[in-house]
């Protein structure tokens, strides 16, 4: 899945694939989670959110299933 630099405090990149409903998500310590069953309506408003931090809260929350599914090496600023 293709991921897109996102605005937010802890998280670099995040992709959404709205026909097998998975949002993924690279945390600045390299970790990647898919989260599972995340409904278009707010995947693709997350995508589209100028505060990800705010919106990502809603699928962090534990609503979702979610997976580690990479481990990548830290991001460096």
């Amino acid at each position: 899945m293709e991921r897109t630099i996102v605005y937010s405090s802890g998280v670099f990149s995040a992709g959404y694939d709205p026909d097998d409903r998975v949002l993924e998500v690279e945390f600045f310590n390299g970790h990647v989670f898919s989260y599972f069953d995340v409904p278009p309506g707010i995947g693709n408003k997350l995508m589209k959110s100028k505060n990800f931090d705010r919106s990502f809260g809603q699928v962090r929350s534990g609503q979702f299933k979610n997976r580690l599914t990479e481990r990548l090496g830290p991001i460096l600023s």
